[in-house]
């Protein structure tokens, strides 16, 4: 996977106005809220973390941050993320062909294997909240269509869906005038 050495700093964007809210992140990727926002969850790709920090609702700020699952390229790397009803985050990592269910404290950890190298993000949709949507990049493709690599190994481009035995919320809708 290529990603951009860069000090990226992921803002909160609000209408007419952006602001940042922290630094140090190298790739930012997916982010989502507890259930009672007390918390603000980060994916940082080129980092191989998930941080979680503080979130202060009331005025939009986060602090305190805090790695609560590192992983290591070997594995694959945390890109997008969501959240279901008991506070666990569901993490799409990259080039590791699978999904983690990882609870706030990491004392437990599920892993959902996919069939594509490069699972890109993950959310709960639709009438049946148990229903996890996985999608999947095909990054350095020769045949894009197919989502094959020059050796003939499918990388990715699919969308899955995947039941699960738990309950996904519905994410946060954005309101960009």
């Amino acid at each position: 996977m290529r990603l951009a050495n860069t000090d990226e700093t992921p803002y909160r964007f609000e209408k007419n106005r952006k602001k940042s809210l922290v630094r140090d992140v190298r790739c930012p990727n997916g982010i989502t809220f507890s259930m009672d926002e007390r918390w603000f969850y980060q994916a940082d790709s080129i980092k191989c973390t998930n941080t979680r920090y503080e979130y202060d609702a009331s005025i939009g700020r986060i602090s305190n941050p805090s790695i609560f699952y590192q992983g290591n390229e070997a594995e694959g790397v945390p890109n997008g993320i969501s959240l279901d009803i008991e506070d666990h985050v569901w993490v799409a990592f990259w080039g590791g062909s699978f999904v983690y269910r990882l609870d706030p404290h990491v004392s437990s950890v599920l892993e959902i294997p996919i069939p594509t190298k490069q699972p890109s993000s993950v959310i709960f949709y639709g009438s049946d909240p148990s229903y996890l949507y996985i999608t999947s990049a095909a990054e350095n493709a020769i045949d894009i269509g197919m989502g094959l690599d020059k050796n003939g190994r499918f990388l990715g481009g699919h969308v899955y869906r995947y039941r699960t035995p738990f309950k996904g919320r519905q994410e946060c809708l954005a309101d960009f005038d």
